[in-house]
C-alpha cells in the first residue's frame, strides 16, 4: 500500500481512536456514523479508509490478531501439541470477547460469508494458524479427526457472544471453554464403546 498523505493519516488515526472508544462503550451496537462523528470526519472519509465494518474492526484489533499469530508460531515450536492448542484457543477466546464480543462478530462474519480472499488479511492469518494448529493436534491424536477449525471457532464465538454483556463472565467463559475442549478432545474407541453401554 502507498503511504497515506499527512491529512489522510491523521484521519485514519482519529478513526481508530474513535472506533476504540465507541466499541468499548457500545460493543456490537456501535454505530459507524457515530464513530465518524467522534473522529470529526464525514461518513465518506470513514468508508474510504474502511469499506466495511469488518475492515474497521480488523484495524482496531490488528495488534491482538498479530499477537495471536506470534503465539501460534511460538507455541508450535516450544510446547507439546495438546498444551499448544489449548493455550492458543484460550487466547482466541479472550480475543473474541474483546469489546463485548466485537471481535467474535468479525470471526462469525468470516465463517459465514464469501471467499476467504475477501476477509481482512489478519483474519486470514488467524484462520490459517487455527487450521494448522488443529491439523497438528489431530496428527498427534490430541483432538478428534472429524473436528475442523471452523467448528472450534464457532464454539468459541458462541461462548463469546453469549457472554458479551454478562457482568461476571470470566468464570463462566473458563468453564464453557473447558466443556468445549472436552468435546473436541480425542477419545479412544474403547472409552466411547464403554460409555455407550452404560
Amino acid at each position: 500500500m502507498r503511504p497515506l498523505r499527512a491529512d489522510a493519516q491523521r484521519n485514519f488515526e482519529r478513526l481508530i481512536v474513535a472506533a476504540n472508544a465507541e466499541f468499548a462503550e457500545r460493543g456490537r451496537a456501535a454505530s459507524l456514523d457515530e464513530i465518524a462523528k467522534r473522529a470529526g470526519v464525514g461518513p465518506g472519509t470513514l468508508y474510504r479508509h474502511f469499506p466495511t465494518r469488518e475492515a474497521l474492526i480488523d484495524a482496531v484489533l490488528r495488534d491482538q490478531f498479530n499477537e495471536l499469530h506470534q503465539q501460534a508460531t511460538s507455541l508450535t515450536s516450544t510446547v507439546a501439541p495438546d498444551i499448544a492448542i489449548e493455550r492458543w484457543l484460550r487466547g482466541l477466546l479472550a480475543n473474541s470477547m474483546t469489546y463485548h464480543g466485537v471481535a467474535a462478530s468479525l470471526v462469525n462474519a468470516t465463517l459465514d460469508g464469501g471467499s476467504r480472499f475477501a476477509w481482512p488479511a489478519t483474519c486470514q492469518q488467524v484462520h490459517a494458524d487455527g487450521e494448522a494448529m488443529v491439523a497438528m493436534a489431530q496428527a498427534e491424536g490430541v483432538i478428534r479427526k472429524d473436528v475442523t477449525f471452523s467448528d472450534v471457532a464457532r464454539l468459541l464465538t458462541g461462548i463469546a457472544l453469549s457472554l458479551a454483556d454478562a457482568p461476571e463472565s470470566s468464570d463462566t467463559s473458563d468453564r464453557l471453554f473447558r466443556v468445549a475442549m472436552d468435546g473436541i478432545r480425542h477419545q479412544p474407541q474403547e472409552a466411547l464403546d464403554a460409555s455407550a453401554d452404560l
